[in-house]
C-alpha cells in the first residue's frame, strides 16, 4: 500500500494536482514513517508550490531515514540523488546559500553532468556577491535527459 500511495502521489504531481499528491504521500508516510520516499514526495509537491521551508523540512526528514528494507524494487537514486534539486533550490530561496552550494556539489559528485545542478552551481557561485539571480527551477515539462515529460 505504501508504494501504491507514493506512485499515486507521483501521478497526481504529473497532473498538477498537488493537494491530492500531498494527501497520498501523507497517507504513505503514516503507513511506513521509517521509509523516505513519501518524505521526498512531499518535498517535491511543496517545491512546485514554491513552499520553500516545507521543501527543506521534508527533505531533511527524508534524508535521515534509511533506505527501505523490502523485497520490492526501489530505485537507489531516489534516496541518494533525485531529491537534491528540490533541496538545493529551497535552501537557496531560504537564504541558506552556502548549504545550497555544498549540496549542489554533492549532487554533482554523484551525477557530474546533471544539467540542473551544473547550472545552479554556476549561479550559486556567482550569487555569493549578488542575490538577484534565480536558481534553475526543475520543471515538470523537462526531464534531465532533455526530453519533455508531457
Amino acid at each position: 500500500a505504501y508504494l501504491a500511495e507514493t506512485q499515486l502521489a507521483a501521478l497526481y504531481r504529473l497532473g498538477g494536482d498537488y493537494g491530492q499528491a500531498l494527501a497520498a504521500d501523507h497517507r504513505a508516510r503514516q503507513r511506513c514513517p521509517q521509509w523516505p520516499q513519501a518524505y521526498f514526495g512531499l518535498a517535491e509537491s511543496h517545491y512546485y508550490l514554491h513552499e520553500w521551508q516545507q521543501v527543506a523540512d521534508w527533505c531533511d526528514m527524508g534524508r535521515r531515514q534509511p533506505p527501505p528494507q523490502t523485497d520490492h524494487f526501489v530505485n537507489p537514486m531516489a534516496y541518494r540523488f533525485d531529491w537534491l534539486i528540490y533541496y538545493t533550490v529551497s535552501l537557496y530561496h531560504l537564504g541558506r546559500r552556502r548549504e545550497a552550494l555544498a549540496w549542489t556539489k554533492e549532487a554533482l559528485r554523484i551525477c557530474p553532468d546533471d544539467p540542473w545542478h551544473c547550472r545552479n552551481l554556476h549561479l550559486f557561485l556567482r550569487s555569493s556577491a549578488a542575490t538577484r539571480d534565480e536558481p534553475f527551477l526543475k520543471s515538470t515539462e523537462m526531464a534531465p535527459n532533455g526530453h519533455t515529460t508531457a
